[in-house]
């Protein structure tokens, strides 16, 4: 890969790059990685993510179990704002009695393959050289 088709972060900044020297720790309001981290940066996003990625359709309850200490209103309100974003979606299933299960959609689960970067990233860092 030559230098020219290198990506930089700045390269996702999506308004004019030139901040006005008082700012000079200032995110623009545009970044994709503020934007993203406003999402997804949350500890409970994460796992939430994470135990839809490994098993495919999950009711609200074994969330909650999965992800103990979470209470059901901050668990409620994070697959809220997940599926407002498009990244999870809701699935009313008619049964007797009918229940809800929650799965990645296409945008959640190419999220997904960032979440495996990041996992061989803290192994490699975290436990590997720990050791």
């Amino acid at each position: 890969m030559t230098n020219s088709s290198k990506k930089n972060l700045s390269d996702f900044c999506l308004v004019e790059k030139k901040a006005p020297p008082e700012s000079k720790w200032n995110v623009c309001n545009s970044c994709a990685v503020k934007k993203t981290a406003t999402l997804i940066g949350s500890r409970w996003s994460f796992l939430i993510l994470k135990e839809l990625h490994l098993n495919n359709h999950v009711r609200f309850n074994e969330l909650l179990h999965t992800l103990k200490p979470i209470s059901s209103r901050s668990l409620s309100l994070k697959l809220k704002e997940l599926l407002e974003h498009g990244i999870i979606k809701k699935n009313v299933v008619s049964a007797s009695p009918p229940y809800v299960e929650y799965n990645l959609t296409r945008k959640g689960k190419e999220f997904a393959l960032l979440l495996i970067r990041i996992a061989e990233w803290s192994f490699k860092w975290e436990y590997k050289e720990n050791k």
